[in-house]
């Protein structure tokens, strides 16, 4: 492995240590009673560590939002086959690089719906993702020349990138609820194709 490789592994194992100590830590106490200087000792890292990976100890709470991959966007753009599948697949590539165990997903998942106001820093963090699978659909539209007659192409594409949140959202709950022993990435497909199937009623 080449160091920039180790060094990755490495951020990316501080950053989930970071994460899973602040899940713990409002467990047993409520997030108004949690520091940050709580979560380093915790994660055994300095509190300046901890602000070098998040802003706040909320942000480290709600955990990391999928992020478009530019080469994905790019691949995705200039595709020449079926719709759905490749937007899955841009869905697949744009998701965080660092998955945590089921476990502390079905906890996150509960202390957000327990808190009202670390859902709406949950649901603030997913507004660049969106925007961004705006543009890379407005763009395939433009390029593939499959644009709207009636409706403005952003409009168009903003609707298609709610209905691929909405199918990601789906995948992800089987994941968590553990409905599935599959991969995440495996029930998103999955999800993806149902709604290609339902598109089609």
């Amino acid at each position: 492995m080449t160091s920039s490789g180790l060094r990755e592994r490495k951020r990316l194992a501080t950053r989930a240590a970071l994460q899973r100590a602040v899940l713990s830590l409002v467990v047993e106490v409520g997030p108004d009673r949690v520091t940050v200087e709580e979560i380093a000792r915790r994660a055994d890292v300095s509190p300046r560590t901890f602000f070098n990976y998040f802003a706040s100890k909320d942000e480290a709470l709600v955990g990391d939002a999928p992020e478009l991959d530019p080469a994905a966007a790019e691949r995705f753009v200039h595709a020449d086959g079926p719709f759905w599948p490749a937007f899955a697949q841009l869905i697949v590539d744009s998701l965080p690089a660092f998955f945590e165990s089921r476990e502390s997903m079905q906890l996150r998942k509960r202390l957000l719906a327990e808190h009202p106001q670390l859902l709406g820093l949950r649901l603030a963090t997913m507004r660049r993702f969106e925007a961004d699978l705006v543009e890379a659909v407005a763009e395939r539209m433009r390029r593939t020349g499959r644009t709207p007659h009636h409706r403005p192409v952003e409009e168009c594409a903003r609707l298609v990138a709610l209905i691929a949140l909405a199918a990601m959202r789906h995948a992800w709950s089987r994941w968590t609820d553990g409905e599935s022993d599959r991969e995440l990435d495996e029930l998103i497909r999955e999800s993806f194709e149902d709604v290609q199937d339902a598109l089609a009623l």
